[in-house]
């Protein structure tokens, strides 16, 4: 395993999780609501080919499994999770296929967010 590949990846993580974060915590309950599954997914395409190339390099096929394993429950957990639009907190699902209904914070009424296209 080249050693520098190890350190762009923790650096790209690393970037990835300040700039998400400033852009958080600068966004408005809606449009925390809109931008949530869009950043999720933004950060799993930045983070995957590094995951992806750990896994070739072990050449193991349990790295390559788990690999897929870990974009499947990352991609159900992006789409169960709900974002408040009253109050902006992040309600995860408490089951693995069942999504939040509403909000433990203010007690709103939880809906989807369409990844693609206007809409809340």
């Amino acid at each position: 395993m080249n050693e520098t590949l190890g350190i762009a990846y923790f650096v790209t993580f690393g970037l990835v999780v300040v700039a998400f974060y400033i852009l958080w915590r600068r966004l408005e309950p809606k449009a925390r609501k809109k931008w949530h599954p869009r950043l999720m997914v933004a950060g799993l395409v930045v983070i995957s080919p590094f995951l992806l190339t750990f896994a070739l390099a072990a050449r193991d096929p349990v790295f390559l499994a788990g690999f897929c394993v870990t974009i499947a429950l990352a991609m159900v957990t992006i789409r169960q999770t709900r974002v408040c639009a009253a109050c902006g907190a992040v309600a995860q699902a408490r089951a693995v296929f069942v999504a939040a209904s509403f909000c433990s914070k203010c007690g709103a009424a939880l809906t989807p967010t369409r990844f693609l296209g206007g809409g809340s």
